[in-house]
Formats: structure tokens, C-alpha cells, sequence
């Protein structure tokens, strides 16, 4: 079990660093070679929502903090932290 918490942390540490990156649950599922189903459920069972509920979660934040204290656009933005339309 500790080994799966220590992988949950690199994926989570992995989406901080790519945020406007895709995320594709079926290639995390294979890094921890799991089904794309056991990973979500484990996923959420340790952090608390879903993988494309953290990811979302997270980059709606991330949009949050650049529009406070940037200038930067609402498109550009949107399209900095991995909102495609």
C-alpha cells in the first residue's frame, strides 16, 4: 500500500508540473499497472475526488491565481493551464 501512496503522490506531483498538459487516465493506469477502473477508484479513495476532478480542480485555481495577480488574458489564461475551449 505504500508503494501505490507514493505512486498516487507522483501522479499528483506530475499533474502539478503539467497542468496544461492532457491528462490521459488509461497511460497512468498502465504506469501503475492497473485498470484504468481500479486506478480512479484507488485515486479517489486516497485523494479524496476523482483524477478529472483534482486535474480540473487544480486548474481552476491555477486560473484563479493568474487572474488576481496577472494581466494575462482570460484566453490566455484558459489556455495556459489546460482549457482547451
Amino acid at each position: 500500500m505504500q508503494q501505490t501512496v507514493q505512486h498516487i503522490q507522483q501522479l499528483v506531483d506530475h499533474v502539478e508540473e503539467n497542468l496544461s498538459e492532457d491528462i490521459h487516465i488509461p497511460q497512468l493506469a498502465d504506469s501503475f499497472n492497473l485498470s484504468s477502473w481500479h486506478f480512479q477508484r484507488l485515486f479517489k479513495a486516497l485523494v479524496g475526488d476523482t483524477v478529472g476532478g483534482y486535474v480540473r480542480g487544480r486548474r481552476l485555481t491555477e486560473a484563479v491565481r493568474l487572474l488576481t495577480y496577472t494581466e494575462l488574458g482570460i484566453i490566455d489564461i484558459a489556455f495556459s493551464v489546460g482549457f482547451g475551449s
